[in-house]
C-alpha cells in the first residue's frame, strides 16, 4: 500500500490523466477502482433508462452514468461517483459543466460489486446522507434486492418489491425484478 504525501483538492482529480481506472477522492485522499465490468456497465444504463421512462426526470433533471462526479464536500476535498446520479436542474443554475457536480445528488444509485466491502459501501451512504442526498439505492446483484437510505432511515427491498422514487421523484415506481431482468439476458 503506497502512502499518500499530500491532500488532493477536487481540481487535482479532474487534472488527472486518464489512466484506464477510475478515481474518487475521500477527504482528500484519491481512491483508485478497478473499472467496472461490463454487465456493471449495462445495469447502471438500464437503472438510468427505467427512472427516466418511469418519472417526470425528464427534463426537470440531469442524469450521470459511472464517473460522473459530485462534490460533496470541500477542505478537504470529497468527489464521489455513483454508478447511477440524479440532481434536479433547479439546483443547478449556476456551474461550470465541465467541473464536478457542486452539489449532492438528489438520487444516488450504487451498484455493490464483488470487491467492494460493506465498510466502503457504508462510507458511501454516510457521504451522500451527510451532503444532502435524498435518496439512495445500494443493489445488491447476486442476492436481487435494494437497501433504499433515506435521511430517516433504511429499509430493504427485495426481488418483489417496487421502489419508489420519494420526494426526488414522487411518481416513480420501478419493480426491483424488472430492474435486475437486464441480468439475464
Amino acid at each position: 500500500m503506497t502512502t499518500q504525501e499530500r491532500l488532493y483538492t477536487a481540481d487535482d482529480l479532474l487534472a488527472m490523466p486518464d489512466d484506464g481506472m477510475q478515481h474518487e477522492l475521500v477527504q482528500g485522499v484519491i481512491v483508485t477502482m478497478p473499472p467496472s465490468a461490463y454487465r456493471h456497465g449495462k445495469l447502471s444504463f438500464h437503472i438510468a433508462r427505467l427512472i427516466d421512462r418511469n418519472s417526470s426526470a425528464f427534463g426537470v433533471g440531469n442524469f450521470t452514468v459511472e464517473g460522473g462526479g459530485y462534490l460533496l464536500f470541500t477542505n478537504p476535498d470529497t468527489v464521489r461517483a455513483p454508478d447511477v446520479g440524479f440532481v434536479l436542474k433547479a439546483r443547478l443554475l449556476d456551474y461550470d459543466p465541465g467541473t464536478y457536480c457542486p452539489v449532492a445528488p438528489d438520487l444516488a444509485v450504487e451498484l455493490v460489486s464483488p470487491g467492494d466491502t460493506a465498510e466502503e459501501v457504508q462510507a458511501k451512504v454516510n457521504d451522500y446522507l451527510q451532503a444532502g442526498t435524498r435518496l439512495i439505492w445500494v443493489m445488491y446483484q447476486k442476492l436481487r434486492t435494494v437497501v433504499v437510505h433515506t435521511p430517516s432511515g433504511s429499509q430493504t427491498v427485495d426481488i418483489n418489491g417496487i421502489l419508489d422514487g420519494g420526494d426526488v421523484l414522487p411518481d416513480l415506481k420501478l419493480s426491483v425484478r424488472d430492474i435486475f431482468a437486464i441480468l439475464d439476458e
